[in-house]
């Protein structure tokens, strides 16, 4: 038992170290959706573990993940709109208005 112990904490570790390094490249969509995963992940074995011991746990994290997954991309995507949304230059002539008479003031 010690030797799983040993091998699961040192996968930890090397989890948490190159975790935030793996996610430079990626939109904030992509970011939300494996940040979800692992965090619905790690709850979701937690509860289940608590609820159903070693059996639970396994089913836990993969609905977590799963749960997780789904809320952060949902999350990462309206992010990624909202920026977007700011970034953008308002056009210089909206033909909505022209095409009802109307003529923004002369500048």
């Amino acid at each position: 038992m010690k030797k799983t112990h040993r091998i699961l904490v040192i996968t930890l570790m090397a989890a948490l170290a190159l975790g935030p390094a793996a996610c430079t490249n990626m939109t904030k969509t992509e970011q939300g959706a494996v940040s979800g995963a692992a965090g619905g992940a790690l709850v979701g074995a937690v509860i289940g573990a608590v609820a159903d011991g070693k059996r639970g746990a396994g089913a836990g994290a993969a609905i977590g993940a799963a749960a997780g997954g789904l809320a952060g991309l949902i999350v990462g995507n309206t992010q990624e709109q909202y920026d977007q949304g700011y970034s953008r230059k308002p056009p210089e002539k909206d033909p909505q208005y022209e095409s009802d008479g109307y003529k923004p003031p002369a500048k």
